[in-house]
């Protein structure tokens, strides 16, 4: 989010020098973003402050009953998150969908100069059996080859100095995402800022409220104890990245001293991760395996 993001309002501002975008993009997106930081950090702050106490021998609250009341926790929250979803999705396409469409419908009949002559205005458009037959093929290659990234993520860790902070917070989402990185900031540079910052955050959002969800209650559907308890230099990395882009986007402006500057923050938490220490993190998955 913070490299994507950063790059369009970089290329855009130095392509168009300054550009503006809606306030239903960046503020329910903003909104959303802060609603989904705030939900995913609560598991690992409740386990965090009471860690403490729970190890020590006269506890009331064993480390036992700790990890189960994270994990219920992380499951309850989840499930929250999977509804927000939902209804933030029927937000996009029902109650609100004809003004998001308008947004986006002007951002795409904005014309360059060549005018009627741009190729991307001949290009012909698929028709609804095309694009689930196209959809379906892309998700099935999209599958294999996530499949093959994460079984290739422990080797890479175990035979080269990369950490698995590095490789989780930096190349895999820089791998996943590169393609909608290239198309926001395509668009930006053509001076669709509406477009290009929904291109930037939706994908984040999906990850936030949809992935990450699911991936704790598949897991409880396999009896594995997927939880949301990370670790408090990746809580503190996505809370402070949040709530860098939200002040950003409240203007609604942008130019090319936002973009640096959010890829600025980028690079410190990718510096960071790359000396972050590959440690066993106290989960209920650790627990499982001890």
């Amino acid at each position: 989010m913070l490299l994507c993001l950063g790059c369009c309002l970089f290329i855009g501002g130095v392509q168009n020098k300054h550009q503006t975008f809606h306030d239903l993009i960046g503020g329910t997106s903003s909104d959303v973003l802060l609603v989904a930081g705030f939900a995913l950090l609560l598991p690992g702050a409740y386990f965090s402050a009471l860690y403490s106490s729970a190890i020590s021998p006269n506890a009331d609250l064993t480390l036992e009953q700790l990890y189960t009341h994270s994990l219920n926790i992380s499951r309850g929250t989840s499930i929250i998150l999977l509804v927000s979803f939902f209804v933030y999705l029927y937000h996009n396409v029902s109650t609100h969908a004809t003004l998001f469409d308008k947004i986006l419908s002007e951002e795409e009949e904005k014309l360059p100069e060549d005018g009627e002559n741009d190729p991307q205005r001949k290009r012909p458009r698929f028709t609804f059996s095309e694009c689930c037959v196209t959809l379906a093929v892309a998700l099935s290659c999209v599958s294999v080859l996530a499949y093959i990234l994460v079984r290739e993520i422990h080797p890479i860790v175990h035979l080269t100095s990369i950490t698995e902070q590095f490789m989780g917070l930096v190349l895999v989402p820089l791998v996943e995402k590169l393609a909608e990185h290239v198309t926001a900031v395509d668009r930006m540079i053509k001076n669709q800022a509406n477009m290009a910052v929904f291109l930037c955050i939706a994908p984040s959002i999906q990850t936030l409220l949809l992935n990450t969800s699911l991936v704790v209650i598949v897991g409880w559907g396999l009896g594995k104890p997927m939880d949301l308890n990370f670790e408090i230099f990746m809580l503190v990395s996505l809370i402070l990245a949040i709530i860098v882009v939200i002040h950003f986007l409240a203007d609604g402006q942008s130019n090319y001293l936002k973009g640096w500057f959010l890829m600025t923050v980028y690079c410190i938490i990718a510096l960071g991760s790359w000396y972050y220490p590959s440690v066993t993190i106290n989960s209920q998955q650790d627990k499982q395996e001890n």
